[in-house]
């Protein structure tokens, strides 16, 4: 049974390395965040920065903010219990010549050569924040655009009360005599 298994075994995991090596994501297979990368493919090389047996000595902590590993450590295993807990979130990649990528990651629950591991995948995210920068700085002009016409208004309508106020005071005096 065992020697039937290994032609399909054999079949998937070149079918896997087909899929993920054409990835636009980056993709990592690993035990845990603190045991080094099982796999990882040339997607997550070139976001990282770091060469393919570079990268298979890194621990996925390595990758990350150290203040953000728990928390992505424990989103992703809540992910892989909970399927209504967002699939995906932001965080940020330390990549190898010290900068720092914005990223989108998602986790799923694999069995990697028979043993109990997380598949990351990734993807760059940094486009999306600087449309967001963009908007958000367009937000604030529109913003105060609209709070001086605001101003604008209410200045105004001061200024016609205060005519309004004089006109009626005149048209009693004219009515008066």
């Amino acid at each position: 049974m065992q020697a039937d298994m290994q032609p399909v075994a054999s079949h998937s995991e070149d079918g896997f390395r087909s899929v993920t090596e054409n990835a636009p994501e980056g993709i990592i297979v690993a035990q845990g965040f603190d045991v080094p990368c099982r796999y990882v493919n040339r997607r997550a090389c070139e976001l990282s920065g770091y060469t393919l047996p570079e990268l298979m000595d890194i621990q996925p902590s390595q990758l990350l903010d150290p203040g953000e590993c728990a928390r992505i450590e424990q989103h992703l295993e809540m992910q892989s219990r909970d399927k209504n807990n967002p699939e995906a979130f932001e965080t940020t990649l330390l990549c190898k010549g010290g900068q720092v990528l914005p990223i989108e990651i998602t986790g799923s629950p694999v069995v990697w050569q028979g043993a109990a591991s997380v598949l990351i995948k990734f993807r760059d995210i940094t486009r999306n924040k600087k449309l967001e920068a963009e908007l958000g700085e367009r937000i604030q002009e529109r913003t105060a655009s609209w709070r001086m016409a605001v101003e604008t208004l209410e200045a105004k309508q001061r200024e016609l009360t205060v005519r309004r106020q004089e006109l009626d005071r005149i048209n009693k005096e004219l009515v008066k005599a």
